[in-house]
């Protein structure tokens, strides 16, 4: 069990940085890009900016931190892997399209009343951008996320407290004036297709044949 546990943590840490320092570096610089070159595309519908701002919203939007702090608590190492490439994949997919697609953001910016909403409004500000938009990576990573973690547990009421998690911080990218429903849209096409995509088939393969032949796949390929 010690060992189980200590090999999750390493996974942890392994796939959390690579993933920290990946994002860190490409969706400022896809923002920076688009911002530079202009022409961003205007994706969505008119009736979109009759949406409320709900300011309430940004609690549940900023949940998605403590989203990224279960993996520890609920995968184990190989279950974190598969979370770990899919959530790195979808950050190359998602900011190769910012270079391709910058999009604009149609809602006007505002900060609204009370100091707490105040704050958490001017960290949203400050990290996203307004043209890293479709797909929402915000949709993608919670969708992720939220699937392997409800893989995971056994219980079926964790299951659905797991979903209506998702559901609020889904509503929350239009509730707080981040998104609109395009980007929410492909953030969840996407978000689909790298569920079905299982990156530990190749890995298992090489495994079952190592197994089989009592040499490692490289040799046996030769």
């Amino acid at each position: 069990m010690e060992g189980g546990k200590k090999n999750a943590l390493r996974a942890y840490g392994y796939w959390a940085g690579i993933n920290l320092i990946v994002f860190a570096l490409l969706f400022p610089l896809a923002d920076a890009v688009a911002e530079w070159r202009g022409g961003a595309w205007k994706i969505y519908f008119d009736f979109e900016l009759r949406i409320p701002l709900m300011p309430q919203f940004i609690l549940p939007y900023h949940s998605m931190s403590v989203l990224f702090l279960l993996p520890p608590f609920l995968l184990n190492a190989s279950e974190m892997a598969v979370l770990g490439k899919r959530v790195l994949v979808a950050t190359l997919l998602g900011c190769a399209t910012f270079l391709i697609m910058p999009a604009q953001l149609g809602f006007v910016r505002v900060m609204p009343d009370g100091m707490l909403y105040q704050r958490m409004f001017a960290g949203i500000f400050l990290l996203d951008g307004t043209h890293n938009l479709v797909p929402s990576l915000h949709v993608v990573y919670a969708s992720l996320s939220i699937y392997s973690y409800s893989q995971a547990v056994r219980r079926s009421g964790a299951r659905v407290l797991l979903w209506l998690w998702w559901c609020l911080i889904v509503s929350a990218t239009l509730l707080v004036h981040q998104h609109h429903l395009a980007d929410v849209v492909s953030g969840l096409a996407l978000a689909f297709l790298l569920c079905c995509w299982d990156p530990s088939t190749r890995v298992s393969r090489r495994s079952a044949k190592t197994q089989k032949t009592g040499m490692p796949a490289d040799e046996t390929a030769a």
